[in-house]
């Protein structure tokens, strides 16, 4: 399946993160909100999260174009491209070129991991409110870019802004088990459980990693109790915002 961007919260004309990994009200030109990409279990996670809304300037390229490609992943997710019309995201060739998160999510959606990278960076001076979500972006991307220190440090990022968020412990945990640190995922893990409300369809994700990773450190012959240990010890250091 076509690479989801992050989960999305609204899109300007036309993700939100970038899930497609589509990313989740305006002045001028407002984005319709978007929606979780509904693919592999995984899916969400993999995606690049949702997207700030933001006004268009009117005057590049993108915002002056007024049709779609039809053939960019955002198109073919378009009810007039016979798609499910599910993930509301905009083509890639009328993004805002002054919106850089959401250049950077439409970059991310059609595997331009590279790119997407210095975009994410950009957009964090430009949109202070949404950080952590840039972050988390930013981390899944750096995974994508075959980059799992980078993707581990904006986790950890992301979830000093927020600590109360399923998906950044997600992008974590990923990030850590790309590094071969299975003990510390499952760290992480059990901290995602601690601090995040149990009804968000990412929790359950955590829930379902925490299974995966129990029986690769029970395999891996580390113990379970040292594990708890490093667990509590870390939760007693964080401080909640």
């Amino acid at each position: 399946a076509a690479t989801a961007a992050p989960a999305s919260v609204a899109s300007a004309a036309a993700p939100a993160s970038v899930a497609a990994t589509a990313a989740p009200a305006v002045a001028a030109t407002a984005v319709p909100a978007s929606v979780h990409a509904t693919a592999a279990p995984d899916a969400a996670a993999n995606a690049a999260p949702a997207e700030s809304k933001g006004v268009r300037c009117r005057n590049c390229p993108g915002c002056k174009k007024t049709t779609n490609c039809g053939k960019c992943i955002a198109c073919k997710q378009m009810l007039e491209f016979g798609g499910s019309g599910k993930l509301l995201v905009v083509c890639v060739t009328r993004v805002c070129h002054e919106n850089h998160l959401q250049l950077a999510n439409a970059e991310f959606r059609e595997g331009h991991y590279e790119k997407a990278l210095p975009l994410y960076t950009l957009a964090l001076t430009e949109r202070p409110s949404v950080r952590a979500l840039i972050y988390s972006n930013r981390s899944e991307c750096s995974l994508k870019a075959e980059r799992a220190a980078e993707a581990l440090a904006d986790a950890n990022e992301a979830l000093q802004l927020d600590r109360k968020t399923p998906m950044y412990y997600v992008r974590k945990v990923k990030a850590l088990r790309a590094l071969k640190k299975q003990s510390e995922a499952l760290v992480a893990v059990r901290e995602g459980r601690r601090f995040c409300a149990s009804s968000s369809k990412m929790y359950h994700r955590l829930v379902e990693l925490e299974a995966e990773l129990v029986e690769l450190v029970s395999q891996s012959g580390i113990q379970a109790t040292s594990i708890a240990t490093t667990a509590a010890s870390n939760c007693a250091k964080s401080s909640l915002p």
